[in-house]
């Protein structure tokens, strides 16, 4: 898990000095005791990637993104939020449902990076692994991407 913490972190701090005074990054520091957790390559970077391009891209100031961590009875969430305001009710509903789906045929339709990081939790993890997608308190979207975890 550390490698891919850190993965995004890279990614996030590189668009910091892109965007510079437009956005602020609010990142909780991972535990310790988390890091050691083996996930999926290539997990949370796309998460933060599409922060930058369809909340804060377009932002003339007062961008943040924000990243921290909630342990629940036998797993750990990550919580991916910005405060955007171009997220829609039905991009929202979209998003949550196609997480929901455990095979969902695509045929055509384009996969986003999103449902490819959801498909691959739920491959390694189960059903009950995954992302899911909410309204962030901050106003944008949150993306909580709940992982198994047991610790003490």
């Amino acid at each position: 898990m550390r490698a891919e913490i850190d993965h995004a972190l890279v990614y996030a701090s590189i668009q910091k000095i892109r965007f510079g005074s437009r956005i602020q990054l609010e990142l909780e520091d991972l535990d310790a005791r988390y890091r050691v957790i083996s996930v999926p390559r290539v997990m949370i970077q796309p998460i933060v990637e599409n922060v930058f391009e369809h909340a804060l891209a377009k932002r003339s100031e007062g961008g943040i993104l924000q990243i921290s961590y909630q342990k629940g009875l036998d797993n750990l969430s990550i919580r991916i939020e910005d405060d955007g305001d171009q997220l829609s009710h039905e991009t929202l509903n979209y998003l949550q449902s196609a997480f929901e789906e455990t095979e969902r045929k695509h045929g055509n339709e384009e996969i986003t990076g999103l449902i490819n990081v959801n498909q691959r939790l739920r491959i390694k993890f189960g059903a009950g692994y995954g992302l899911t997608a909410q309204r962030s308190e901050l106003g944008g979207l949150c993306i909580i991407v709940k992982i198994p975890w047991e610790g003490e």
